[in-house]
């Protein structure tokens, strides 16, 4: 080995450890020359600081990288899910922000050591990967766990008999899939003999298959009774392929099964009811 790489090499193991001036001082009593002291002294220098600047690129991209996956995550739900799922939201940013963290750490133990070999370009790329898997990985799973939040509607409701009542009323319209509507819940539309009238349509252009509950409820014991379609009713649906708004005439509209406590025999509901749910 020759005297300058004797040198670089007592350099590159004691740098961290003593200062410029001592180890030129070592060297020059362990025998070295001086212009090669020096020599090698400002190559050491110029080498050592393009290291430090390659550290502290990786180490900012590599930050930012994480941090952007965070938000990336953030956004998305926000746009797919709506701001009204803000808890969940919190949770499962704040699990992602621990497990963004725990990659950070490990992914950028692995480039730092990379990086004298490869380069910052290359070492960056596994802090990358880690951001876009764990942030990816989040995203499908919030998805999954946070509900679609309910389209805004409304649904008006006109019985003909036995008694008549007519009402409107806002409804949440729940969605499936891709936007299509599954169920449409009304708020109360009015009173029947002092019952509250609430209707809830589970819409499909299929009528053997479309459901139509017309629900009564009140405070007092047992002051609850449910109408829904039976192979008795008649049915006349008309709904877009969506289920998004539609209208429906029906007849013999019986109450439902263990859906009246009092018992007592109630006539069937003759009417109609349409609905219609707003796009986002």
């Amino acid at each position: 080995m020759t005297q300058p790489d004797e040198i670089r090499r007592y350099l590159d193991e004691n740098g961290s450890t003593y200062t410029t001036e001592a180890m030129r001082k070592s060297l020059l009593e362990a025998g070295y020359a001086e212009a090669d002291v020096d020599s090698a002294l400002v190559a050491w220098r110029a080498a050592r600081s393009g290291s430090d600047a390659d550290q502290r690129s990786f180490r900012r991209w590599s930050v930012w990288f994480h941090l952007g996956a965070l938000v990336a995550m953030v956004l998305v739900i926000v746009y797919l899910k709506g701001i009204d799922n803000s808890g969940s939201l919190l949770l499962g940013a704040a699990v992602l922000g621990v497990a963004l963290a725990i990659g950070w750490w490990i992914s950028s133990l692995i480039g730092r050591a990379m990086l004298p070999r490869t380069g910052v370009t290359v070492a960056l790329i596994l802090p990358l990967l880690s951001a876009v898997v764990l942030g990816g990985t989040c995203i499908g799973l919030m998805n999954a766990i946070i509900s679609t939040p309910p389209l805004h509607g409304t649904v008006d409701l006109e019985i003909s008999s036995p008694d008549v009542f007519s009402g409107s009323a806002p409804a949440s319209c729940y969605t499936y899939g891709a936007d299509l509507v599954s169920t449409v819940v009304s708020d109360p539309l009015g009173e029947i003999d002092g019952m509250t009238v609430t209707v809830s349509v589970y819409p499909t252009q299929d009528e053997v298959a479309f459901s139509l509950i017309v629900e009564l409820t009140t405070a007092e014991a047992g002051g609850y009774r449910s109408y829904s379609n039976t192979p008795n009713t008649d049915l006349q649906v008309e709904a877009s392929s969506d289920g998004a708004n539609g209208h429906v005439s029906f007849s013999n509209l019986e109450v439902s099964e263990g859906m009246n406590p009092t018992g007592e025999a109630f006539e069937p509901l003759s009417g109609e009811v349409s609905w219609t749910c707003e796009e986002n």
